[in-house]
């Protein structure tokens, strides 16, 4: 059994947790966060909690940050910092890593309990198979989990600036909207299926005559979030352009779902993480499957693959601790 200092940096929050890892389980013990805007380098925020985790005898340190990490250096453009895993082994006296967030959570998904999961098809579960993990929120993250000799190793990719298929009429008329937002650009996946994408849907829906937003949706998004206000308002059905976008983007989501599993030949499982999922779960529950399986010939083999929502909202920081348990990348 490892014990790991596992972090998941995010743009607003530091988290920390100490964490036990092995092959088969991470348990999560004490935690703690702070607000990025206290700390003018990471070094300060970590050093912030240096006596704390020290005491307590932790072996690794692990972390996941939202942004793109090259050789264990991480640039984070929106704050400033740099996070460089060979600095910070030094500084902190213990082997650190520097892992991608996206990345984080496709190495949590295993350890994931139970009741923090929402099973939308059973399937039949290979445990030696690759796992294909999607999710939505500022973009489109996708990712698989591989097994080999040495362990199990993710390998992130870029499908989110894949583009975007229409599956009927109205789809390709969104597709044609997002184009001329973009002045004829590319309109990848993750332009429907972000929370951006979710506000381009209810503006294309106006625009195509298919219906009007009311007055409290309209004061709502421009009160807050424009995408978590279509959002609750479309899962609680209190709003019919929003319940009909959100449903739209469900049926993106599968569609996108159902095209990373055929590509990957997802028989370990396929999972929707990110923070959009849980709150529309409802819609998910109720159009999620029917787009992921409508792949023709190809049914059969997708009626047999596992798909959940991952509710935990601990994800990123298990699957930290969890690629602590790779001693190759250490």
């Amino acid at each position: 059994m490892t014990r790991v200092l596992a972090l998941d940096v995010g743009g607003t929050n530091v988290r920390f947790a100490i964490a036990q890892a092995e092959p088969l389980a991470v348990t999560l013990g004490e935690h703690a966060h702070h607000p990025t805007k206290e700390f003018a380098s990471f070094e300060q925020a970590i050093l912030s909690e240096r006596d704390w985790f020290t005491k307590l005898g932790v072996e690794r340190c692990a972390i996941g940050v939202a942004g793109p990490v090259n050789d264990g250096v991480c640039k984070m453009s929106n704050l400033g910092w740099t996070l460089d895993a060979k600095a910070l082994t030094k500084t902190l006296g213990m082997p650190t890593r520097v892992i991608n967030d996206f990345e984080a959570i496709a190495f949590g998904v295993r350890y994931v309990p139970s009741d923090q999961r929402a099973t939308l098809q059973e399937g039949t579960p290979n445990p030696l198979a690759p796992v294909a993990i999607l999710g939505a929120g500022t973009g489109l993250g996708e990712a698989l989990l591989l097994h080999g000799h040495k362990g199990e190793r993710v390998m992130p990719t870029e499908g989110g600036h894949a583009t975007l298929a229409p599956s009927d009429d109205e789809d390709a008329g969104f597709i044609a909207f997002a184009r001329k937002k973009l002045n004829g650009g590319h309109v990848s996946v993750e332009r429907a299926l972000s929370g951006t994408g979710l506000t381009w849907i209810v503006e294309w829906m106006e625009q195509a005559g298919l219906g009007t937003p009311s007055a409290a949706l309209r004061a709502a998004m421009k009160a807050g979030d424009p995408a978590a206000a279509i959002g609750k308002a479309g899962a609680d059905g209190t709003d019919p352009v929003a319940r009909a976008a959100v449903d739209r983007f469900v049926r993106f989501y599968g569609a996108e779902a159902g095209n990373l599993a055929l590509k990957s030949i997802a028989r370990g499982g396929v999972f929707v993480a990110g923070g959009i999922a849980p709150k529309m779960l409802s819609r998910i529950q109720a159009g999620f499957m029917r787009a992921f399986l409508d792949k023709g010939r190809m049914r059969p083999l997708l009626d047999a693959i596992p798909v959940h929502v991952i509710l935990d909202g601990d994800v990123g920081l298990r699957g930290s601790a969890a690629s602590a348990l790779n001693d190759d990348d250490f």
